[in-house]
């Protein structure tokens, strides 16, 4: 009779615990009609992943490309990241400035002088060739702004840009050592276009 009981209590116990794992109650695993679904339930699969924004920082590369600065603004910064561009998409960039002698036969009228080399390139983005052959380039020198005295010891502009080309023209200047800390640098590429303007020092 003791057996009997254990065997009853045992089966009582699998009944048990089978209905609980099979959840007949529990709305996750049965379908409408009361049956278990085959649909996995988010225990068993998992929780799908929340959507994740991305968060942008300052060490994301940035797509800017070099400031594009329309023509007849402030001066800007000496230096190839600073673009003016006209209506037109021409565009130029003074990229390079160096210090020199001047040459013996500019010492006479400037003996206390030193050679300012100004490199400026042109780029033609136009949808046509383009002609720079009276480009004028100005240079200004000190806190006071005065004018420097050019020369002709570089190579000008006097060329024919293809579309999607470009050239580079250099101009001489002379000016006192003391003014070096400051100098302003004026390109008119065509007559009529408003002019661009750069700052800088050279040592």
């Amino acid at each position: 009779m003791g057996l009997v009981l254990v065997l009853l209590a045992m089966c009582g116990g699998l009944a048990f615990t089978g209905w609980q794992v099979l959840g007949a109650d529990d709305p996750a695993t049965s379908t409408a009609a009361g049956r278990p679904s085959d649909r996995p339930t988010a225990a068993a699969s998992g929780a799908a992943p929340a959507p994740v924004t991305p968060v942008p920082t300052s060490a994301a590369p940035s797509s800017a490309g070099p400031s594009d600065i329309p023509p007849g603004s402030a001066p800007q910064p000496i230096g190839i990241s600073h673009v003016v561009t006209w209506p037109d998409h021409l565009q130029a960039v003074v990229y390079r400035v160096q210090r020199n002698d001047l040459p013996v036969a500019v010492q006479a009228d400037h003996p206390l002088d030193v050679a300012v080399l100004v490199e400026v390139q042109i780029m033609n983005n136009t949808p046509a060739d383009v002609t720079i052959n009276r480009a004028r380039v100005r240079l200004w020198y000190g806190g006071n702004r005065q004018p420097a005295d050019g020369y002709e010891d570089g190579r000008g502009f006097d060329a024919t840009i293809r579309w999607g080309g470009k050239v580079a023209g250099e101009y001489a200047f002379a000016v006192p050592p003391q003014g070096l800390t400051k100098l302003e640098i004026e390109l008119i590429p065509r007559p009529g276009d408003a002019p661009a303007r750069w700052v800088g020092s050279v040592g």
